[in-house]
């Protein structure tokens, strides 16, 4: 999981969410722009979904799912790209890892 807040530079807020699948679920806390990423154990075979709580002062844009582990997020995708609460992927031998960007626009810039 990372954090993108695409209209503020080094955002500090602190976002949390969840992680689930069929046996067990990861809650995260403390996720950060300016922090790295949260990584869980992958369990083969298994369906995850991912959601982010909602945070106060900040919309939800999407989430983007790209392969590998600690992968890099893009700025700014477009809209296009993103997808809509929640998303679901699969772990698997072909595809072992995934990072998670979940990318949100602060509300009210100061």
């Amino acid at each position: 999981m990372k954090k993108v807040v695409t209209n503020v530079r080094d955002d500090r807020n602190a976002f949390s969410g969840s992680a689930t699948h069929s046996s067990g679920a990861w809650r995260f806390t403390g996720l950060r722009e300016t922090a790295p990423g949260r990584s869980w154990g992958p369990t083969f075979y298994s369906t995850f979904t991912v959601s982010e709580d909602v945070s106060p002062g900040y919309i939800l844009q999407g989430y983007l799912a790209i392969r590998g582990l600690d992968a890099w997020c893009p700025a700014d995708p477009p809209e296009s790209r993103l997808k809509r609460l929640p998303i679901t992927f699969v772990i698997s031998a072909a595809n072992p890892a995934m990072t998670v960007c979940v990318y949100n626009r602060r509300s009210a810039v100061a």
